[in-house]
């Protein structure tokens, strides 16, 4: 007997035995706490006797009778139908059998409707056999239905009769099903009599839950007990049985449950046994037998969609832990497809289950570096033209062209965009078609050469920060490569990929199919209308998180010159969906693979439950393109102020211009001091590497030769359409200019495939160690807020070293105030003549800047050469410097340097006893050697050039009387001579040759006035005094003193 009448539920399964037999289903539901018990879980169990039910016996009474017995009285209309009975008999012949019908020829039914005689002609096919059958017979049995009121029954199915010499019965289905299913029941009736542990297994709970032992011994004597009788007479093959109870309930409370701490795990309940509980006293002698392993699996007693959701919001409301951990439920696929099945989600208190971050907010910002440093030469470039006819032949000789400083990354970007407008759908329809006339493949060819040109631009992105430089690129880098491939090429200019680090997977044996993705999108509060994309995202085990931003800014020199080189986004992943992969890929119906939220919100969580915060985040501006930086001039200007020292100082006046000054430029100013111009212009950067030959070569091909090319190709495209013919001259123009410029992107994938990638100078060295007499500082613009103005700020850093005044920014109409001042450098700000702060978009229009060394001691710095560096992307992100590759130093620019001119001669007389280099003039007596060692201890700083020359004149002046003029008498004339000066620290009147002359002076001006002796004590020496430097090959003049005056009266050496 075959039952094809589906059951109430699924039979549970045992898993001692591959055929599932045992009847009993079960359902939970949930009670919640009262204040007189805890909640509880409701376990109903049913069994199913409709598997023992239907044609228990079959006998054929004699050659023309065959008896059917049911266990369930026949409805007759059914049972009496010659139709729902088809016999057939095997009859021998020719050597093999043959099927032959049996016609029935009249149905009885017995008065009780159990039993069903079929009277049949004759079945044997010998008649000296007729109350024999040796020959198989085969009963089918239509759709018999029976008198069960409360729920009828079908049977059908096929049974086949083999009798012999002796008549038999026939085993059926009904008996042996029962016998199967009481051996099943057994695994649990037994060890339960046997005092084994009851409980209910789940995935949810850390340990399982048991029964009570009287509860357990109830269930056995109640509900098993008869279940096993009714099995055992089934099997035995009785007819009428009394059926048992159907259903049973039992409960368990719910109390000190230990949840388990997996992120997501099936809710599945189900039976299971242990060993009976250890008696207390000592151990037993003999181990413990172990109870069969049961697997009856209980399903959700609820049906529908409302009774699901309230089912999972007592779970929920059951298993929440305020400050500890929630439970979600969602509903979701089968992990091994098909069907559905209940998902628990476990999330931490005040933590939702999106995407975890180990560190929110600090990414790894990955973006692509320049092809070359933006100014780069190449001679002798082979280029070869183009023929509307023909297209290009590369085969032909070419026409060779050098060039000096051009931007390979402008001609990039120009041949990315054009490349990038072919291949939107506003050409991709005109050159399918254009393929279809000309029996060309250009638009396969564009396909390919976007494909390769992605995976050559994707080994540009690295790691913006140095101190991220290590962070491996490879999961950025596919990832980009897939960006570039879905989007325009031209997004390697302005894309940033973010790459957020999750905490480590913890070890998991969970199949790939049970690891959840979570779908949806990154979006911020800051900036706003950002692109961001990503993919789903896997929960467990953690990966990296992938967010491509663009960046907001222009990327075109001198629009918003003073817009931050960063800018904040702050970002947060919403999840539309959490899926399940039971293959471990998506399935094509995204409903196949959703696991759906029954409740709309838990305890602690928002409406929207998948919300992860990723933190806020500055992401660099990079800087490509540079207006250029102009030197003007440089001034050496007489210091201000009317004292000795300022005659001895010179201020040098800097003026230089740029278009667009960009708060990430960095302009180093390095000054040389009293070398030649050809040494001071050795201390060079080192060379930046060129663009490799190949590259270069290619994009000056496509550069010189697309404006010849392109008239022949984009009106073509635009005029193609659905009427075009393919004998129209145009096609031809089409498919010729299309195929020249396919060729030269792919010899410039080719070319870029087979180069290593640029570095840029910063990587291929540092700067070298400045030289003795080189110092160095820089100057950077920016903003700060200053008096509820943003205003324009300069720094110049580092403080001024030993000898070097700190050098002043100034700019024309606006008084330089100094913001801040400390060991990092000065911060300069501006104020107009009414005292307003100038703010920094106020400052665009003002291109020139002028800064001034002031205060240089003229014997120290005799000769000035200042170069002047720009660096660009050092550092966009305060406190985080930029990767080498990042940053772009331009060639250095020397300030154009004007000849030497010697100071002004002073306007009043120089005292020389008031002269002190440590002090404030006062008189001092001392001997002629002693006044004149301390005039040129005075003149003379510790760090000059060691070659100095001198020359010096005196007269002795002394009044001769009141009124009238003095006379004056000359006593000294000495020619411009060499001093050899020893370098520093030695102090310059040490020097053998200076100290000799002054010693010389000394005795030879004493000798005089010994041998003259002046009559007026008032007399004094005056002297003319020029410092001439000796760098240069002829002396030029520096210092002029032409009143230098030294009393009589403050020496005290003479008589």
């Amino acid at each position: 007997m075959v039952n094809n009448d589906p059951p109430a539920a699924e039979p549970a399964l045992l898993t001692s035995l591959p055929v599932a037999a045992l009847p009993i289903s079960a359902g939970w539901d949930l009670t919640p706490a009262t204040d007189a018990q805890p909640a509880q879980l409701q376990v109903a169990l049913s069994f199913d006797h409709r598997p023992y039910e239907g044609l228990y016996q079959l006998d054929a009474a004699d050659g023309q009778h065959l008896v059917a017995a049911f266990t369930l009285p026949l409805d007759p209309a059914s049972a009496l139908d010659p139709a729902n009975y088809t016999v057939t008999r095997r009859v021998p012949k020719g050597g093999t059998f043959v099927i032959e019908p049996v016609a029935v020829l009249a149905v009885a039914l017995s008065p009780d409707q159990r039993v069903v005689t079929l009277t049949v002609t004759e079945m044997s096919h010998d008649l000296r056999y007729r109350q024999l059958i040796p020959t198989p017979i085969t009963v089918t049995l239509g759709a018999i239905q029976s008198n069960y009121a409360a729920s009828p029954l079908t049977f059908s199915g096929v049974f086949e009769l083999m009798y012999g010499a002796v008549k038999m019965l026939v085993s059926l289905p009904v008996a042996t099903r029962a016998a199967q299913a009481r051996q099943q029941l057994a695994l649990l009736l037994q060890p339960l009599g046997q005092g084994a542990r009851l409980g209910v297994a789940t995935g949810l709970l850390q340990q399982p839950l048991y029964w009570e032992p009287a509860r357990a011994t109830e269930l056995v004597e109640i509900w098993l007990v008869p279940l096993d009788k009714f099995l055992a007479d089934r099997a035995a093959g009785k007819a009428e049985v009394a059926t048992p109870f159907l259903d049973y309930s039992i409960e368990l409370p719910l109390t000190n449950l230990a949840v388990t701490d997996a992120p997501l795990v099936e809710l599945t309940w189900r039976l299971t046994l242990a060993p009976p509980a250890p008696a207390p006293g000592p151990a037993p002698q003999a181990p413990a037998h172990a109870s069969p392993r049961l697997e009856v699996l209980i399903p959700p007693a609820a049906n529908t969609a409302d009774d699901l959701a309230a089912l999972a919001g007592k779970l929920e409301q059951l298993l929440y832990q305020p400050g500890q951990h929630e439970i979600r439920v969602a509903l979701g696929p089968e992990p091994a497809g098909g069907g559905q099945s209940l998902w628990g989600i476990r999330t931490e208190a005040n933590k939702r289950p999106g995407h975890q971050l180990a560190e929110p907010g600090q990414p790894v910002v990955f973006a692509a570096a320049a092809l070359a440093p933006p100014l780069s030469s190449a001679a002798d470039v082979p280029l070869y033209d183009f023929q509307p006819a023909t297209g290009i032949d590369f085969t032909r000789p070419a026409q060779h062209v050098s060039f000096a400083q051009v931007d390979v990354n402008e001609w990039e970007r120009l041949v990315i965009d054009t490349f990038d407008a072919l291949t939107t759908p506003t050409y991709q329809a005109a050159i399918r078609r254009l393929d279809e006339l000309a029996g060309t493949s250009h638009e396969a060819t564009l396909r390919t050469n976007k494909d390769r040109w992605a995976g050559v631009l994707q080994h540009r992105l690295r790691p913006v920060f140095a101190a991220q430089a290590a962070t491996n690129p490879a999961a950025a880098r596919a990832a980009f490569r897939q960006h570039l491939g879905a989007g325009p090429l031209g997004a390697v200019y302005r894309v940033a990929a973010l790459q957020f680090a999750t905490p480590p997977a913890p070890t998991s044996t969970r199949p790939l199919g049970q690891v959840p993705h979570l779908v949806g999108e990154v979006s911020q509060t800051e900036p706003a209308g950002q692109a961001l994309t990503t993919p789903p995202l896997p929960l467990a085990p953690a990966a990296p998180l992938l967010v491509f931003a663009e960046s907001p800014a222009t990327d075109q020199a001198g629009e918003q010159p003073h817009s931050a080189p960063f800018f904040d986004l702050e970002l947060a992943y919403t999840g539309r969906q959490l899926e399940l992969w039971p293959g471990g890929e998506k399935p094509a119906d995204p409903a196949a693979a959703e696991l759906r939220f029954l409740t709309p919100a838990g305890q602690q969580w928002a409406a929207t439950p998948l919300t992860s915060n990723l933190g806020k985040c500055r992401v660099p501006v990079f800087q490509h393109d540079f207006r250029p930086l102009v030197l003007i001039a440089q001034e050496m200007l007489p210091a201000a102020g009317s004292t000795p020292d300022a005659l001895l100082r010179r201020d040098c006046r800097l003026t230089y211009q740029q278009d667009a000054h960009y708060p990430p430029q960095q302009l180093t100013f390095t000054v040389a001091a009293n070398m030649a111009a050809a040494e001071s212009q050795s201390q060079l950067l080192p060379a930046a590497p060129p663009v490799p030959a190949g590259v270069f070569a290619e994009l000056a091909q496509l550069r010189s030769v697309y404006p010849a090319l392109a008239p022949n190709l984009l009106p073509v495209l635009a005029g193609i359409n659905a009427t075009t013919a393919a004998d129209q001259p145009a096609v031809t123009t089409g498919a010729v200019a299309l195929g020249a410029f396919n060729t030269m992107i792919s010899r410039l994938v080719a070319a870029s495939e087979g180069a290593a990638l640029v570095q840029s100078p910063a990587d291929a060295a540092g700067q070298p160690p400045a030289a003795p007499g080189v110092t160095t500082f820089g100057l950077r613009e920016g903003t700060a807020p200053i008096d509820a103005v943003e205003a324009l700020v300069i720094h110049v850093s580092p403080p001024a070293p030993v000898g070097l005044p700190m050098p002043v920014v100034a700019l024309e109409g606006y008084t330089t105030q100094v913001h801040t001042a400390d060991q990092e450098g000065t911060w300069y700000y501006f104020q107009d003549a009414e005292g307003r702060v100038l703010a920094a978009a106020d400052s665009l229009p003002l291109t020139q800047r002028v800064l001034t060394l002031p205060g240089l001691r003229i014997l120290a710095y005799q000769s000035l050469q200042v170069q002047v560096t720009a660096t660009y992307n050092a550092e966009l992100v305060p406190g985080q410097a930029s990767a080498p590759a990042f940053v772009y130093t331009a060639p250095p620019l020397y300030f154009p340097t004007d000849s030497r001119q010697p100071s002004d001669p002073p306007t009043e007389p120089l005292d020389i006893a008031t002269l002190r280099p440590d002090g404030e003039p006062t008189h001092t007596r001392r001997t002629l050697a002693g006044h004149l060692h301390q005039l040129f201890e005075y003149l003379l700083p510790p760090q000059m050039p060691p070659a100095l020359y001198l020359r010096l004149a005196g007269v002795y002046t002394s009044p001769l009387a009141p009124g009238l003029p003095p006379v004056t008498t000359p006593v000294l004339q000495m020619p411009v001579t060499l001093l050899q000066l020893p370098p520093a620290p030695a102090h310059p009147t040490a020097a053998p040759d200076l100290a000799r002359i002054i010693s010389e002076v000394a005795a030879g001006l004493a000798a005089w006035y010994q041998q003259t002796r002046p009559e007026s004590a008032e007399g004094a020496f005056v002297f003319d005094l020029d410092l001439l430097s000796g760098l240069g090959p002829q002396p030029q003049p520096l210092l002029q003193l032409t009143d230098l005056r030294l009393g009589v009266a403050d020496i005290t050496d003479l008589p």
